[in-house]
């Protein structure tokens, strides 16, 4: 396909569009290539009355934003694996992954944590 061609199918899938005859796969892929994926996080879990149902490592009482903190903090692997020793290279990974998809989320549980912490000095 050539980017007429390209441009041609994106502008007959938008969905403001209508898709005429012998069109609906162009527009069925336009859709599909639009929407945002469900994505899991297999060490993530979020559960009312575990640290508040912020999300955390699965089988652990660690929030994302622990290792995120780390993580922005400078910290590597090797040293957020010396501060939890107990979790895996996948353990680490997943949460970091979430929270690129999800920062306004822990972002802002990061912002309550430090506003709390200057609240008791």
């Amino acid at each position: 396909m050539v980017v007429e061609d390209l441009r041609a199918v994106f502008v007959r899938s938008h969905p403001r569009e209508k898709a005429s005859p012998g069109q609906g796969a162009a527009l069925q892929w336009g859709v599909m290539a639009t929407e945002k994926a469900s994505i899991s996080y297999p060490h993530v879990t979020k559960t009312p009355g575990v640290c508040g149902g912020k999300a955390c490592i699965d089988g652990t009482r660690i929030r994302v934003n622990n290792l995120v903190f780390l993580h922005k903090d400078g910290a590597n692997d090797a040293k957020i694996r010396e501060a939890y020793p107990d979790l895996t290279p996948a353990q680490i990974h997943a949460p970091l992954a979430y929270y690129y998809d999800n920062r306004e989320e822990i972002d802002a549980e990061l912002a309550a944590d430090e506003a709390w912490a200057e609240s008791l000095r």
